[in-house]
């Protein structure tokens, strides 16, 4: 007997899990990935077709999980401080929470952690010039990472510090400078260097904790601001 059924790529016996599973990474890298998206990268990679409905529900379980697993991972924070001290004794870190006291949990703050090998290093192989800058992380931590570099005899950076902290403000800088500031003995700052972007609480924290340093703003972030006000053009980033 003949069959004169048409080719199709629906396929229902792909379940939700193996959907969650197929984007979890994804998800982890982008957060705001949308389900529509989703529907058609399936589409695009193995010529099948799921319904809308199936991909949302498949994105909530993702995330779900996801959420689990940091949830996990923040209690294991003390851990990790305690392991990183114990294998190296001379690290110096600073793990911060803040009460909730609506919902009895501790909610994280900051953490700070610097290496005493850096500074030895930084001290003796890489010249009095600090870089200091952040970035926001990813997905929905509302974090910053705040971070301390050198620049060794090879003109290359050279870590020295850094630390999560919630967000980029004259307070969080003040205290990441103030814990720079004890642990490379950078007293008020004379004879060292800063560079930086232009962002106003980490001047005004640096004014502060280090008002003899040389402040000096980057070039890279010169340069885009340029760029976004149409000076664009070779001749400038060359300057």
């Amino acid at each position: 007997m003949r069959h004169n059924h048409g080719k199709s790529s629906r396929v229902s016996m792909l379940k939700q899990g193996v959907i969650a599973g197929l984007f979890r990474e994804e998800l982890k890298r982008n957060v705001n990935l949308q389900a529509a998206v989703i529907k058609d990268t399936i589409k695009e990679r193995y010529n099948i077709v799921v319904p809308m409905s199936k991909c949302y529900r498949r994105r909530k379980i993702a995330l779900n999980t996801i959420m689990e697993a940091r949830t996990t991972q923040f209690a294991k924070l003390w851990d990790y401080e305690a392991e990183l001290k114990r294998t190296h004794p001379n690290i110096r870190t600073e793990l911060c929470t803040i009460r909730k006291d609506d919902v009895d949990v501790d909610m994280f703050d900051c953490f700070y952690i610097y290496f005493d090998e850096f500074r030895t290093t930084w001290k003796n192989c890489c010249r009095p010039v600090i870089g200091l800058d952040g970035c926001f992380l990813k997905w929905d931590l509302n974090c910053d990472l705040l971070a301390a570099v050198g620049r060794d005899t090879d003109n290359r950076m050279y870590p020295i510090a850094w630390a999560i902290v919630r967000g980029e403000t004259k307070y969080t800088w003040g205290w990441f400078i103030k814990k720079l500031k004890v642990d490379l003995d950078l007293e008020n700052g004379e004879n060292f260097t800063i560079i930086s972007d232009k962002e106003k609480g980490l001047v005004i924290a640096m004014d502060a904790e280090l008002p003899k340093a040389e402040h000096r703003t980057c070039a890279r972030h010169i340069y885009a601001n340029w760029k976004k006000q149409g000076f664009a053009r070779s001749e400038y980033r060359n300057l």
